[in-house]
């Protein structure tokens, strides 16, 4: 695997893990040896991680900022989890983002 792709593995970890992973409704292939674009909610073009929707996935906790990471992510939601803390500012890096769903968690 190449440095990016080891990054955007350990991002897809931090997210598992700040946002109480073993805990999702559907987590199918996450912390497994599939291609991270075949893990449950995560979509790709090419190598390129373009979407991460987990909305409704019963996510606690706080959005880590390595989402920052994705800089061609096009799409995240994220939206009627339990999510809380602030959005991170990180998210301003997602310059190819088109869609933001974050409504119906306890964000501030």
């Amino acid at each position: 695997p190449t440095q990016h792709q080891m990054q955007i593995w350990g991002a897809l970890l931090t997210l598992y893990d700040a946002t109480n992973g073993d805990e999702w409704h559907v987590k199918t292939n996450w912390l497994s040896d599939a291609p991270i674009c075949d893990w449950y909610g995560i979509n790709c073009d090419g190598d390129n991680v373009i979407e991460i929707n987990m909305g409704s996935n019963n996510m606690q906790g706080s959005i880590p900022s390595e989402l920052g990471l994705f800089t061609s992510l096009e799409y995240l939601r994220l939206e009627e989890n339990l999510l809380t803390r602030s959005t991170p500012s990180e998210i301003g890096l997602l310059t190819s983002l088109q869609v933001l769903w974050l409504h119906n968690n306890s964000l501030t």
